[in-house]
């Protein structure tokens, strides 16, 4: 008999043994099909109506216990973690589902926190370094569930802030910390023994005995139903009265009422830290377990956090920490009141730097994305990040980008010229600044360097040739053009209207044309103050003119005229708007030259590439404001000539201007709507909106197709958010990180719901490449630049 009993025995520790196993295999597996995803906030209100909504802490958690209340339903684990990774001194916020439910999971945390942003990580996170010491401890309830801990109810302030505290001790990237819950519904049992209990002491049984004997209650109800059916009436009230209660079990009563009022979780509590050195682990634990205590429920519950004293408990806890298995073994029963009162996602009065805010939120790009197109940039948020590309159709409505300096507007044309360049388009890019236009011809494939012209007015050695006044005749409406873009050139610089008014523009104009009328030699911007001042010279151009109107205006009014209206009085003062470009060293022979070095036409007919590199530090403002205008207005007649060819035959080009305010006239607004018929595709970009005029500004928004916003201050963000609405608002497109960007994306010539996107970030350019086309340019389109004034000074004398 004993050899069978053992060997029963024996199979009965196997038996246990395979279930167990099994069981646990189960359990992994299970949490290797969860996911996890990163929950962050905004640190501040992001509108009125949010503030009025959530006035104090309490009613963000309660929006945090009613999502429990909702998860009341779901049949699997949810796992809640407050952590610092080892990499990090931030502290986030995570929580984790199976891969079935992420959808419901995301969308229930949006519709409760709208204001959130959730992030799917596809690498998790880790507490543990190969160095690392560990301090473990897991939670419990000091009594039997049946009575609740103290809830955010009861607090003034909000208890998760003196937890977070807590994790904001760690003091080097080293340490790490986490603060686990995984919870699941409690079953009906559950509820039933609290109701038991409730009863047993309404019974008049002791807390100590209703708690050892939840289930003798029915019992005793049982034989009281029996007993009141066979009293008389008297009896009756008098057995209905027995017992009363003690302040004491009524205390009691009340707070097993509010345990059950709310939904009941099976929930498994854990805090891990480690660092460099044991003590120091055990140091930040006991700062962890420390503001537990203050969820104490005088006459009901408390927490009893446990520090673990052996590796080996410690061990199988870390790992259940890192799988996030539930034990079944270490579970407590929780409210989801209770659960909130701990845990929560964070919220503006919880005033802590550490935290990871949700500074702007991100958006998913649209199913229909494009898959072929130029690169704009690629998903912040998608799982596979991928990249967002641009139609050329698409591309002819024009792009327009704004963003203080610094955000990144830059970086996305250079990533957007890269790409067209490598697709065999041809563009052009005007930069202010000059470094993005140098560090451009270090991305250009040797295969299209006999393409590349790179104008640098900078280069003291070799002078391009950039003459406004040589126009084509078979193109009558150039002249007309020249003139009034030279007028609104001049008028950006220095406010005629304010300083010059009409006297100036009519002298100005007249001078002009009497010079464009000529065509038995082709003249440039010098050429203009000796019409004024050189009375021979002008009455040689008025010989060959056969403009009646403007003859009768220099015979019968300027030379005629006098007092203020003297042309002896009127020239000098038109002489001094055109000296500081004519007396210059490096804009005079520019646009001193006869010939312009490039042909316009020829450049977006073959689809070169023109970088023009107009850097303000070495040209200062003025001169790079008119060199960047005179390029801009050369490629608006070049490209309203394509009359002459069928809309088919006109080759898609791609003209991109950095601070495209300042190389502008108020034509610009015209080009916005007429460009697109002549296939020149524009964009722009500046900091703020107030730099645009308001003609400008309306065509802008009135013109473009597709429009980016990075970082804007709030005068910007208060209009942007109307474009951007209702994915992203004011707060959003204020606090964006620098090289994140939100779009409304033109796709099939329809707008898409706005997205946000990260630019890409280039690898270093070819250096070689750069000096290379540096100096082949300026060999091949560019002049000697002493020879050139020279040339000058020859025709002048």
């Amino acid at each position: 008999m004993l050899f069978y009993y053992l060997v029963g025995v024996a199979l009965s520790g196997v038996f246990i043994y395979w279930v167990t196993r099994n069981l646990h295999a189960a359990a992994l597996k299970q949490s290797l099909n969860y996911r996890l995803f990163l929950v962050k906030v905004p640190r501040d209100f992001v509108s009125e109506d949010q503030q009025k909504q959530y006035p104090n802490y309490s009613a963000f958690v309660s929006a945090f216990e009613q999502l429990l209340e909702h998860l009341s339903r779901y049949q699997k684990e949810i796992i809640f973690e407050l952590a610092v990774p080892s990499d990090t001194l931030e502290i986030s916020f995570y929580f984790a589902c199976h891969k079935q439910d992420i959808d419901f999971l995301n969308q229930l945390v949006v519709a409760y926190f709208p204001f959130s942003q959730i992030e799917i990580q596809p690498k998790d996170f880790t507490v543990f370094t190969p160095l690392s010491f560990t301090s473990a401890a897991k939670l419990r309830l000091k009594e039997n569930f049946a009575f609740p801990i103290k809830t955010f109810k009861s607090f003034n302030d909000d208890p998760l802030a003196a937890i977070i505290n807590a994790f904001s001790k760690l003091s080097k990237t080293e340490e790490g910390a986490i603060f686990q819950l995984i919870v699941k519904p409690a079953d009906k049992r559950s509820v039933e023994r609290v109701k038991s209990i409730r009863q047993n002491i309404v019974a008049g049984k002791s807390a100590k005995e209703a708690i050892a004997n939840p289930k003798s209650v029915a019992k005793e109800a049982l034989k009281k139903s029996f007993e009141l059916g066979f009293s008389s009436d008297k009896d009756k009230d008098k057995k209905l009265s027995e017992p009363s209660l003690s302040k004491l079990d009524e205390t009691l009563v009340k707070l097993m009422e509010e345990k059950i009022q709310y939904p009941l979780f099976q929930v498994t509590g854990r805090l891990v830290a480690t660092a460099e050195h044991q003590e120091r682990a055990d140091n930040i634990l006991a700062q962890l377990m420390e503001p537990f205590s203050s969820c104490s429920q005088p006459l009901g519950n408390r927490f009893d956090v446990i520090k673990l004293k052996s590796q080996k408990e410690i061990k199988k806890l870390a790992y259940g920490c890192s799988f996030r298995l539930f034990s079944s073994a270490d579970k407590m029963i929780l409210n989801s009141a209770e659960i909130a009162t701990v845990f929560h996602f964070p919220h503006p009065f919880i005033a802590n730097p550490r935290i990871k805010w949700l500074k702007a939120r991100s958006a998913l790009p649209p199913l229909d994305l494009p898959n072929v197109g130029t690169v704009l940039g690629r998903s912040d948020i998608s799982p596979n990040h991928e990249e967002i590309k641009i139609l050329d159709n698409d591309r002819r409505r024009h792009i327009y980008v704004v963003g203080q300096t610094g955000t990144g507007k830059s970086t996305l044309l250079k990533q957007m010229i890269v790409s067209d360049i490598a697709a065999g388009k041809g563009v052009c890019f005007i930069d202010p600044h000059g470094d993005t236009a140098e560090e451009i011809l270090g991305y250009i494939p040797e295969s299209r360097f006999e393409e590349v012209i790179y104008f640098n007015p900078g280069n003291f050695k070799r002078s391009f040739g950039l003459n406004m006044l040589d126009w084509d005749p078979r193109f009558p409406f150039q002249k007309t053009f020249v003139v009034n873009e030279l007028l609104e050139i001049l008028d950006k610089l220095y406010d005629l209207k304010t300083v010059g008014g009409p006297i100036f523009e009519q002298y100005f104009r007249n001078s002009l044309l009497l010079l464009l009328d000529d065509r038995s030699e082709i003249h440039t911007l010098i050429d203009v103050p000796r019409v004024l001042t050189n009375p021979n010279y002008r009455r040689q151009l008025l010989d060959r003119s056969d403009n009646p109107l403007v003859k009768e205006f220099w015979v019968q009014e300027a030379e005629k005229a006098g007092g203020d209206l003297a042309l002896a009085n009127v020239a000098p003062y038109i002489n001094s708007k055109l000296s500081p470009f004519l007396a210059n060293d490096l804009v005079r022979p520019i646009i001193g030259q006869i010939h312009s070095s490039i042909d316009f036409r020829e450049i977006l007919d073959t689809g070169k590439i023109f970088i023009v590199n107009l850097s303000k530090g070495l040209l200062g403002d003025i001169n790079s404001y008119l060199l960047g205008m005179i390029v801009v207005g050369k490629l608006m007649m070049a490209a309203f000539s394509r009359v002459d060819m069928p809309e088919e035959e006109r080759k898609d080009y791609y003209l991109f201007i950095d601070e495209f305010q300042n190389v502008t006239t108020d034509t610009i607004a015209t080009i916005f709507s007429e460009a697109r018929k002549y296939h020149l595709s524009l964009t722009v970009a500046n900091q703020y909106l107030a730099q645009l005029k308001e003609p400008i500004l309306k065509s802008v928004f009135g013109n473009v197709g597709t429009l980016i916003s990075f970082r804007v201050g709030r005068d910007d963000a208060e209009v942007l958010a109307r474009y951007m609405a209702p994915v992203f608002n004011v707060y959003d497109l204020m606090n964006l990180d620098n090289f994140h960007a939100y779009i409304r994306l033109l796709i099939g010539n329809q707008v898409t719901r706005p997205f946000s996107l990260v630019t890409v970030k280039l690898p270093p350019p070819n250096q070689e490449a750069i000096h290379y086309l540096q100096e082949i340019s300026a060999i091949k389109y560019g002049r000697d630049r002493e020879e050139v004034e020279q040339e000058i000074k020859t025709r002048y004398q």
